[in-house]
């Protein structure tokens, strides 16, 4: 599964515009707050440097965060006197540096890694229980949380265009990615219900076309003006893949479904046939993308060898029909498309063990001194 790019920080001090600032707007003793923006720069050095998703460096990145979710209602309305220079590098555009003096946009940037991190913990673990699937599943829906606070959160805040990942397309599209692989989640732990007799195949149907509507959004998303250029094509060809793959499952499951109800009822056989036909039709679609995309055996392997299940099941169906059954083929447009069912949903849980104290709460801003 795939995990979000990384926004990469360029070197930043605190120290010197918020002392300079709090000399002039504020009669509290400057030594009393001190301490303060030193622990808030020493917090930023930490968090940005991290880069890999381990419970230590993901504490790093949730304390700056935590720091920031209190400094930014307190500095926001300052910008312009404080005169920060937050530079970070685009997480799609590797070569492109982008200097901000918005507190909400170095704050998103904080957000986004750690919905990257989020997304890259989600993608290394083993999935071949259904432990794994669950965890997962959690990492994913936690990344889509994340971006979705930046975009209701962060966003109305940034007068001007800052890195593309933190524009409102992309955002959508890294929520719906993250959504497409939690409910892939939900898709797998299924089919190993079904195998073991506690789940039905008309449930695995309606999991997996969720699972292809998301991946199909993500893929409409990627082809817009603004992201097709900074998606890479192998990116696009992966999730029309899924798009096309998981769409196809649903109706091999659909048609496993079918073939039930008609073996209940001793009527109804010709509905398998005809789900099987479109199973079939999809899934060779998706291995053509997959073919051209140049995708890898192990992100093919699972719909090529449903297609052959499909093939199989349908010549076997088509058998028995003429052979036993003799009842006619459903026309097409009567056999209804698979209802997705989601089971998934942005979670926004930034939580960690030890948060510290909240920083510069000796300041008070103009907006709150208003009020008073």
């Amino acid at each position: 599964m795939l995990s979000l790019p990384l926004h990469k920080s360029v070197t930043c001090n605190m120290v010197k515009p918020l002392t300079s600032f709090f000399e002039e707007h504020t009669s509290v003793d400057i030594s009393a707050i001190a301490a303060d923006i030193t622990a808030l720069n020493e917090s930023r050095a930490a968090a940005v440097s991290v880069t890999d998703p381990s419970p230590i460096n993901m504490s790093k990145l949730l304390q700056y965060n935590h720091h920031l979710s209190g400094v930014v209602v307190r500095l926001a309305s300052y910008e312009r006197e404080i005169n920060f220079q937050f530079g970070w590098i685009d997480a799609y555009r590797p070569t492109q540096q982008i200097m901000g003096s918005s507190i909400y946009y170095e704050w998103s940037c904080v957000l986004w890694n750690l919905a990257a991190l989020e997304s890259l913990a989600g993608s290394r673990v083993d999935r071949l229980n259904e432990d794994g699937i669950k965890t997962a599943c959690k990492h994913f829906q936690q990344a889509a949380g994340l971006v979705d606070f930046i975009k209701d959160n962060c966003l109305p805040h940034l007068m001007q265009k800052y890195s593309t990942a933190l524009s409102a397309e992309c955002l959508n599209m890294a929520k719906h990615l993250m959504l497409a692989q939690a409910q892939q989640c939900f898709y797998e732990k299924a089919v190993m219900g079904q195998k073991t007799g506690t789940m039905k195949p008309a449930i695995v149907a309606k999991l997996g076309q969720q699972a292809s509507s998301y991946y199909n959004q993500v893929f409409g998303i990627s082809q817009q003006a603004g992201l097709s250029s900074i998606t890479d094509p192998a990116f696009r060809a992966y999730v029309q893949f899924n798009s096309q793959a998981y769409a196809g499952c649903a109706e091999y499951w659909a048609a496993m479904a079918a073939k039930e109800t008609a073996l209940q009822k001793g009527t109804g056989y010709g509905e398998e046939i005809v789900r099987l036909g479109r199973a079939e039709m999809i899934l060779t679609q998706s291995a053509s993308i997959a073919k051209t995309g140049k995708l890898q055996m192990s992100v093919t392997a699972m719909p090529e060898s449903l297609l052959r299940s499909s093939i199989k099941a349908k010549n076997a169906a088509i058998k028995d029909n003429s052979s036993i059954y003799l009842e006619p083929l459903p026309a097409e447009n009567l056999v209804a498309i698979v209802v997705p069912i989601a089971m998934v949903k942005p979670i926004f849980n930034v939580e960690c063990g030890d948060t510290g104290k909240e920083l510069l709460q000796s300041f008070v801003p103009k907006h709150v001194l208003a009020l008073v």
